[in-house]
């Protein structure tokens, strides 16, 4: 009888070992290289936001990224999209032969910023799109992040609510009001370490047919969405307090101080924007296998153009070649009269209307330029409603200008408002070049002596740039 049990167990382990080589043998993965990745359409930014499973992160020495957010930013379409990675897509080794589960990649490749920016090469080539900026947190980070922002409304079920009330050390002060003891879905106020909770859970219990890790990748994007929705009317000082509180909790980033703020404009930009939700892999287009754990093999190519679609819908992906040169680009042309200046406008884009006096300038300038290109105009009514505007639009900016000087000296964030300073002065030189320009520009028409005037008078009581002061 032992003899019988014995070849038994031995015909069954041989028999797991020869079916677990065959499902850990993963499948090719196409990725795209490098040169091959599309160009990210105009208006549009890509932030990966990574967070590792730690509550005490360490720079140097990082552990699994256990939780990846594409954060995409579209100002054109006004709209912000968030998309989800479940951790345990197997990927590609970028350097090397073999595959590695995309949690793991970096702790199995240096647990560092190298391997950090490794990883986003790989998201890149996987997914065929360009990363504009990398934040890496921990969960402590995370929790002091939405605690600054005053907490977040969670919508939960029941089972959701008796997990956290059974499985973690639950407290009355994590939630307003209190979870009850069961039938306790609805939506609460959390605080930031009972959030933080809520996104870790990965139970078997189903919920809208999705569990385990899918379910958590969309918790984290609830989290994320129901947080950006909380802000829809915040204050420009109070995002400058929240830029404090994301600098203050970073383990890795890639961002300078004025991407960051650059970040926080856009974010205050759109402000109560439409917020649309994916997570990758999409249904229908993952396999589960053993490689070292579970694991999801899926159809890369599928997975690239369902997200394509989803951030860039209907856009047309230009070549750089092809992109128009912006506003301030087009100013440091060297082609001058009505020929010039034609060609000049056609080459701006029209300024978005952001809601800033330079927005307005900018758009006014290539309105003006349009209107005294134009040769066989009647009479010059339209060119000096054109040049008034103008001249509106400049007394506007320069009103901006001095309103950022006064925010300035009584600002309480001296190191980002330096960051907005370099944009501002950027700003206040292409405003002055723009004037330079039509100085030199041949105006044609009755009202040129008025022009020339009124363009020299303005020249002359320009605002002093701030660093000729020092």
């Amino acid at each position: 009888m032992k003899r019988l049990l014995s070849a038994l167990l031995t015909l069954f382990l041989l028999l797991s070992c020869i079916s677990a080589g065959a499902i850990a043998t993963p499948k090719a993965i196409p990725v795209l290289a490098q040169e091959d990745i599309p160009v990210t359409p105009h208006g549009i930014r890509n932030y990966l936001l990574l967070c590792v499973a730690s509550w005490n992160g360490k720079a140097d020495n990082l552990g699994n990224t256990d939780g990846m957010v594409l954060v995409t930013a579209d100002e054109d379409m006004g709209k912000i999209s968030l998309t989800s990675f479940t951790r345990d897509l197997l990927v590609k080794n970028p350097e090397k032969s073999g595959y590695n589960r995309l949690s793991r990649y970096v702790i199995n490749n240096g647990a560092n910023k190298e391997a950090i920016e490794k990883l986003v090469g790989i998201f890149e080539t996987h997914f065929g799109i360009r990363i504009d900026h990398y934040i890496v947190v921990d969960w402590t980070m995370i929790q002091n992040i939405i605690d600054a922002c005053g907490g977040v409304d969670i919508t939960i079920t029941d089972g959701e609510a008796t997990r956290l009330r059974s499985k973690t050390a639950y407290t009355s002060s994590w939630t307003d009001p209190v979870l009850p003891a069961k039938n306790g879905g609805g939506t609460y106020h959390f605080k930031g370490h009972a959030a933080v909770i809520y996104m870790r859970i990965r139970s078997s219990y189903v919920v809208n047919g999705e569990a385990n890790d899918f379910r958590r990748t969309t918790r984290a994007r609830a989290v994320l969405s129901s947080l950006a929705s909380s802000l829809s009317e915040i204050t420009y000082d109070k995002a400058l307090e929240l830029l404090d509180a994301v600098v203050e909790n970073t383990l890795v980033t890639d961002m300078s101080a004025a991407d960051l703020f650059e970040a926080v404009q856009i974010a205050f930009d759109l402000k109560g924007a439409q917020i649309d939700q994916m997570r990758i892999p999409i249904k229908g287009t993952y396999e589960e296998i053993d490689y070292g754990g579970s694991a999801q093999q899926i159809d890369y190519p599928a997975n690239r153009e369902a997200l394509h679609a989803f951030l860039y819908g209907t856009f047309i992906v230009r070549d750089e070649e092809d992109d128009p040169a912006g506003a301030e680009e087009a100013l440091s042309g060297e082609e001058t009269g009505a020929e010039g200046a034609q060609e000049l406008s056609r080459e701006m884009y029209e300024a978005p209307h952001d809601g800033t006096a330079y927005s307005a300038f900018l758009s006014s300038f290539n309105a003006f330029l349009l209107r005294s290109a134009e040769t066989d105009y009647e009479e010059s009514a339209d060119l000096s409603e054109a040049f008034e505007q103008l001249m509106t639009a400049y007394t506007g900016f320069l009103t901006e200008y001095e309103a950022f000087e006064s925010e300035m000296a009584d600002s309480k964030t001296p190191l980002l408002m330096m960051s907005r300073q370099k944009e501002m002065e950027q700003r206040y030189q292409t405003v002055q070049d723009a004037l330079d320009r039509l100085d030199q520009m041949e105006l044609n028409g009755p009202d040129e002596e008025y022009y020339v005037k009124t363009l020299e008078s303005i020249l002359e009581s320009i605002v002093t740039d701030p660093a000729e002061e020092q």
